[in-house]
């Protein structure tokens, strides 16, 4: 899995976009840990 490192995640979403991705499904994140959570939420304020 990736890190739960928000830096990290915002940069693959922004990589991600820039290869053409309109929209970020985030699947089974009702099963991620607390920390990974806080982590995604920051990747996608970082990441826009």
């Amino acid at each position: 899995p990736r890190p739960a490192d928000p830096a990290a995640l915002a940069d693959l979403l922004r990589t991600y976009a820039k290869a053409g991705a309109s929209e970020f499904h985030l699947y089974h994140a009702g099963l991620a840990s607390p920390e990974r959570l806080t982590a995604l939420t920051q990747a996608l304020h970082q990441s826009t």
